[in-house]
């Protein structure tokens, strides 16, 4: 209805830039899955990086233990992926209604060491997708590490 543009000036890419993350060197770990329990990848990476201390950082996506009603304090424990409470709460009535009237506080996890309550959970479970490359921070700094053993679900695409 409105025929209209705006022109945006812009730099290209720059690799001193602080603003942007250098995921470099990106450590292939072929013994690390999504499908990997926690405790078994914190002591493969820390193997692998010959450190002491690993923490799995989640990113974007934080693990939500917990959502309670504002108002009434109701608890429910959907012990998943920040992006799929959407759906977790659609799904329910009373969730819909708690959440329309009152909203929620989230107990969420964003990152994952060996404190972590659910070490038995697999990486796909919190969030972590088949052949993804995880930040790690250790005593020794960040790493960017990828979980090379689902590599094979994704071959086709290399061909």
């Amino acid at each position: 209805m409105h025929p209209a543009f705006d022109v945006y000036d812009f730099a290209n890419f720059d690799n001193n830039c602080t603003a942007h993350e250098n995921w470099s060197p990106v450590i292939e770990i072929l013994e690390l899955s999504a499908d990997t329990k926690i405790h078994q990848a914190l002591q493969i990476i820390k193997t692998r990086l010959g450190v002491e201390q690993v923490e799995i950082n989640l990113r974007n996506n934080k693990f939500v233990e917990k959502i309670s009603s504002r108002i009434t304090n109701i608890n429910f424990t959907p012990m998943l992926p920040e992006s799929k409470i959407p759906d977790y709460i659609n799904q329910s009535k009373e969730l819909s209604d708690i959440q329309a009237n009152e909203g929620f506080y989230q107990n969420s996890f964003e990152n994952i060491n060996k404190d972590f309550q659910y070490l038995y959970f697999t990486l796909k479970q919190t969030g972590i997708p088949y052949f993804d490359v995880i930040q790690v921070s250790t005593e020794n700094g960040i790493f960017y590490v990828e979980l090379s053993k689902d590599k094979d679900k994704y071959e086709r695409f290399f061909a």
